[in-house]
């Protein structure tokens, strides 16, 4: 048997453009909802974060060995493979069983609505892109279906005469006006979705205008000779581009400087909650500090020394006057990662600090603009 055009239009082929076209305008939406509300309401980012904290931590040292700082890329794309194949399977349900296929969909929105909001420091809006973009992908997936239904050349059929052929072509010109008009909506939807997410979170315009004050305690001047300058030995002062970077977030974190807040409360005498104005006001140490990941492993590449700025810990932990039992500090970052700190460490005297400034300019969004903790041998 030979196929034309006509049989691709009813065969394989056409189930995998009606899949993919409905899980592209899907995606799409989702990701424009996301822009409007938080990147970190995306389907995609929450349930690649769901599946980094499902995974067990040897699988996560291995793929931090083999990929760096391109796993959670990785991992996207991964999502991204394994979508492909069931947006196809739910376009060939779709033809022959309309409401499985739209069932499918609203599935798999609601395992990223899940995933959205059980994500740490999520919030309820936050399955809005998720149902949305199901809402799309359903009707998108019902409107390409009708269009490669049989009935729906029907008012092309002027008599018994006409031949079959003209059915074909209206079918196909039906089916490409419908597939173009959904993948143009999509690319439009991401496109602007992206864009909206960059103006509303212009950390760039903020970063830019911080002006880091001069230390009161300013780092000691690195003796003559540090650097061997040796073929593959890296500088003893880590350049900010090529410090290492291990995320725990799918998105960097884009907080902006007026929306800053450090509280302290808990086993204290007294609760501190301070705004970036108010902690660069006050005095600030410079240091040299390294520091290297956990998954590094002896001469590994997730090393790196840098010049600090910020405020002593122990300062302030001593302004909120902590209790003696307490030995413990719980970190809260804006997107959910908690990291436990023995409260020894704050207050031995090392230079752990509230670091604003990196090798002489203000933290990169990357290494945690605006303010980052910062403490040595940990």
């Amino acid at each position: 048997m030979t196929l034309g055009r006509a049989g691709w239009l009813r065969g394989g082929g056409a189930a995998a453009l009606v899949g993919l076209l409905a899980a592209l305008a899907a995606l799409a939406t989702a990701e424009l909802a996301a822009a409007f509300l938080r990147p970190q309401a995306s389907p995609v980012v929450a349930i690649g974060g769901a599946v980094i904290d499902a995974t067990p931590r040897w699988l996560k040292e291995w793929a931090i060995r083999q990929f760096g700082t391109s796993d959670k890329l990785v991992l996207i794309g991964g999502i991204l493979v394994v979508l492909v194949p069931i947006a196809v399977g739910a376009g060939a349900v779709a033809r022959r069983h309309r409401v499985i296929g739209i069932a499918g969909v609203v599935m798999l929105g609601c395992v990223g609505a899940a995933a959205a909001v059980t994500r740490p420091a999520a919030q309820l809006l936050d399955a809005v892109p998720s149902l949305m973009g199901a809402a799309v992908g359903s009707m998108a997936l019902t409107a390409l279906v009708r269009a490669l239904s049989p009935e729906a050349s029907a008012p092309a059929r002027s008599g018994k005469n006409q031949a079959p052929k003209q059915d074909v072509e209206v079918s196909r010109r039906r089916v490409l006006v419908t597939a173009g008009g959904i993948g143009a909506a999509s690319l439009a939807g991401g496109v602007i979705g992206r864009r909206i997410t960059a103006t509303r979170n212009n950390v760039i315009a903020s970063r830019a205008a911080v002006r880091l004050p001069t230390p009161t305690s300013a780092a000691v001047p690195l003796p003559g000779g540090v650097d061997l300058r040796l073929p593959g030995l890296t500088p003893f002062t880590t350049p900010t581009g090529d410090f290492y970077r291990i995320d725990t977030a799918i998105v960097v974190p884009q907080v902006s400087t007026d929306a800053w807040r450090l509280k302290i409360h808990g086993m204290v005498d007294r609760e501190i909650e301070i705004d970036f104005a108010q902690l660069i006001a006050r005095g600030m140490v410079e240091r040299d500090v390294t520091l290297t990941c956990v998954s590094n492993e002896v001469g590994g590449g997730y090393a790196g020394s840098a010049r600090w700025l910020g405020v002593p810990l122990a300062e302030l932990l001593k302004e909120a006057g902590v209790h003696p039992d307490a030995d413990m500090v719980l970190s809260k970052s804006k997107d959910g990662m908690t990291i436990s700190t023995p409260t020894a460490a704050l207050l031995d005297g090392r230079d752990a600090l509230l670091a604003v400034g990196m090798n002489g300019a203000p933290l990169p969004p990357e290494h945690g603009f605006p303010v980052r903790m910062v403490v040595p041998g940990l």
